[in-house]
């Protein structure tokens, strides 16, 4: 008996006929025929053994003759045809069914189609198979023992396969997927078509691909029509794929996957399972949460409120979830709902309050406000008020890989000002944040060959009679958090309320006047933004000066931005330079301008910055 195989037996079916015959059919079948791989040699032997056929079942083409070697020691016949025996018992009309003598069974139909006849030990027999078709066969002295030829007509075999070079991926890469596909079947396949199904987050590179692909519509599905592909040839086309810059949390792979298919012209695909493949590939990944607040250079005043803006920002290429800030007030002091953002919660009766946050996606920012009053008196020995922030996730995407960038620290310092400040200025000088805000009260000097260096943070408020002038060299050392302020001592919304008061002024264009530089003269500005002045200009030169302003900005004034003027002077000529760097002029009455004299000699370079609502020219040079 041949192993794995297995009898399904059918229950008695009784049916009465025109109440004269009633037909009782018994049926037992073999288990379901598996096609192995073709076999496309024009002669296929097999043997017949005492465990059965070897091989079993056949898969081959037209044409083909089997051969059969009796490899047992007894005399075997093969009977080819269905093996299924079926029994007919006949009951006459009329008769008692029930009484076997009535009952006739006629000898068993084999439904054969060849008989081999006998064939000894060691001996052969040969058949060749001319027609299509699936050819059972069994032994006579035992049906179960039984074998399968499967003739194959001309027929398409495609397969396909998808690689790549790489084994992992990073958000924002370029993949190349390699197509593998061939033809092992026996005739050429026609109107052959691969379609290739990208995962969600990416977009075929078509520049980068083999050309001929198309979307279709919006999809995220494309095809590319190969056309013939003949027996026994192996091609390869690629598809170039661009991962997505971010991609949302939980994300950890990318799988791609493709299908080829043909017209059908020769019928179904002889094995379908391989006209499909996926390629999943490890996608490297990873929220980065970072987090900076600025006290938008306020100065601690006892009794007073500081208004802390808190950004916080996810610089990684996956999205983040169950994000938590967490807010570390300065000692002593009060929170206070009013003006801040309605988020936070605080913690217990401590001076530590939380905002939570659902998800925040990669390359995305967001931005808090917590105010806070400060104690009056001030404790002695209090320098600065120390604000503590810190962001975190609920790590579904695994430890921020920047840990550093996590926690953020304002120290706003306790100020001795306001200081005054009137007249010339004969040696160096550092304006500190913690002595502002400055008042310029009159006109100040700063005589040549001395330089005024301003520190970040710093607010400087000018009145209505004073002007800046520069003989010497001003050094204003702004940073991105902690800029220079150059404004109205109107101007409450910086250093707060100098001119005491209250609300009942406000600034406006022209509250007080310029600065101007004197022969030789020079400045730098970093991160500086000047607010509210007059004079033809708010910077102003006619003789040698250098100017620079770097991420600085002009606003609300009610002249020019920058302006070097050599007039109708006469020789000696002079020397003026402007440098312009990511910085602004906006809502003034022109933007920069120069005008030179015959020998004058000037330079502008002005370098990603904006002009904008000015009366007159952005740019002039003449």
């Amino acid at each position: 008996m041949i192993e794995n195989h297995r009898r399904l037996a059918f229950p008695l079916l009784a049916i009465l006929l025109c109440g004269a015959m009633l037909v009782s059919v018994w049926s037992v079948l073999s288990a379901p025929i598996q096609l192995d791989d073709t076999i496309p040699d024009s002669i296929v032997h097999v043997a017949i053994t005492s465990q059965g056929f070897d091989p079993e079942i056949i898969t081959t083409t037209i044409g083909t003759t089997i051969i059969w070697t009796n490899q047992t020691t007894e005399t075997v016949t093969l009977i080819g045809g269905n093996q299924f025996p079926i029994f007919l018992p006949i009951v006459k009309a009329g008769q008692n069914t029930g009484q076997p003598g009535n009952v006739a069974f006629p000898e068993m139909d084999t439904m054969g189609n060849w008989n081999s006849g006998p064939i000894d030990p060691g001996e052969t027999y040969s058949r060749a198979f001319t027609a299509a078709d699936q050819y059972p066969y069994h032994l006579e002295s035992d049906p179960d023992v039984a074998g399968q030829i499967n003739v194959i007509g001309p027929s398409v075999d495609l397969a396909i396969n998808k690689s790549s070079a790489l084994t992992s991926l990073s958000p924002g890469d370029t993949v190349t997927y390699t197509l593998t596909f061939s033809n092992s079947g026996t005739i050429t396949a026609t109107g052959v078509v691969i379609t290739d199904t990208l995962p969600a987050h990416s977009v075929l590179n078509i520049a980068g691909s083999s050309p001929g692909w198309t979307q279709i519509g919006n999809s995220n599905i494309y095809f590319i029509e190969v056309g013939e592909v003949p027996v026994g040839s192996v091609r390869n086309i690629t598809a170039n794929v661009d991962i997505s810059s971010s991609v949302p949390a939980s994300l950890d792979s990318i799988t791609n996957s493709v299908v080829i298919g043909d017209d059908h012209s020769y019928g179904a695909d002889l094995m379908p399972g391989d006209n499909s493949d996926e390629l999943t590939l490890l996608l490297e990944a990873a929220p980065d949460l970072a987090i900076r607040k600025s006290d938008n250079n306020a100065l601690a005043i006892p009794g007073e409120r500081i208004t802390y803006t808190v950004r916080y920002e996810n610089v990684g290429n996956q999205g983040a979830t169950g994000i938590v800030i967490t807010e570390t007030l300065p000692a002593d002091s009060t929170f206070e709902p009013l003006g801040s953002s309605p988020n936070w919660q605080q913690v217990g009766s401590s001076n530590v309050f939380t905002a939570g946050v659902d998800s925040l996606s990669a390359f995305s920012t967001g931005i808090f406000t917590l105010v806070v009053t400060l104690p009056d008196p001030i404790p002695q020995g209090t320098l600065a008020f120390t604000n503590t922030v810190a962001i975190s996730d609920d790590h579904t995407n695994g430890a921020d890989p920047t840990v550093q960038n996590n926690t953020f620290s304002v120290a706003t310092p306790i100020t001795t000002g306001p200081t005054s400040v009137c007249g010339p200025i004969s040696s160096d000088q550092i304006w500190h944040r913690s002595a502002g805000p400055y008042l310029v009260t009159c006109d100040v000097v700063v005589n040549d060959g001395i330089i005024l260096t301003i520190e970040a943070g710093t607010v400087v408020k000018v009145g209505q009679s004073g002007d800046i002038l520069l003989n010497g060299q001003l050094l204003a050392q702004g940073t991105e958090v902690s800029p220079v302020h150059i404004t109205s001592s109107r101007d409450d919304s910086v250093g707060g309320d100098s001119n005491g008061d209250g609300n009942a002024t406000t600034p406006a264009p022209g509250d007080w006047g310029y600065i101007r530089l004197g022969d030789g003269g020079s400045m730098t500005l970093d991160h500086t933004h000047i607010h509210y002045s007059a004079g033809p200009a708010t910077i102003y030169s006619n003789q040698n000066a250098a100017i620079t302003l770097r991420d600085s900005s002009i606003t609300d004034v009610s002249g020019r931005g920058i302006m070097v003027d050599s007039g109708a002077s006469s020789p000696p000529a002079f020397t003026a330079q402007i440098h312009f760097e990511g910085s602004s002029i906006t809502n003034a009455l022109g933007g920069i301008e120069m005008t030179a004299g015959s020998d004058d000699t000037f330079t502008l370079s002005v370098l990603n910055s904006t002009i904008s609502d000015t009366q007159g020219d952005a740019i002039r040079v003449s």
